[in-house]
């Protein structure tokens, strides 16, 4: 019981790592969709899709402008073991941020783990 719920505590830990992952691969690359890395026995998969938004920032007519907005959906999927049929522990996150002036923030968390 004790070595299970030290890998499902690796697993969220892994999947916390995928999400930090995908921040750092967006920040050079804000095309990034999608990666695979290996952390010890854990494989974690991330997918990331940008939802872009235009709005108009209203003032005078001659001053009104066009902004893009992007918010990204990261998936964060860490699993312990040879594969996600047999795998000992996982843990799923998904998450919805944007970055605003250099900064990430996270507007949505969500946690699954098996």
């Amino acid at each position: 019981m004790a070595r299970r719920d030290a890998n499902f505590k690796q697993a969220v830990y892994a999947a916390e790592g995928g999400i930090e992952w995908a921040k750092a691969k967006l920040d050079m690359d804000p095309e990034f969709s999608e990666g695979t890395i290996r952390i010890g026995e854990i494989v974690v998969e991330v997918q990331v899709i940008a939802h872009v938004t235009m709005s108009n920032i209203v003032g005078p007519p001659d001053q009104e402008e066009e902004v893009q907005e992007v918010k990204y959906e990261v998936i964060s999927d860490a699993i312990y073991g040879s594969d996600k049929e047999n795998a000992s522990a996982r843990c799923t996150l998904k998450v919805e941020m944007e970055k605003n002036n250099q900064i990430w923030s996270i507007l949505a968390y969500r946690e699954s783990t098996i």
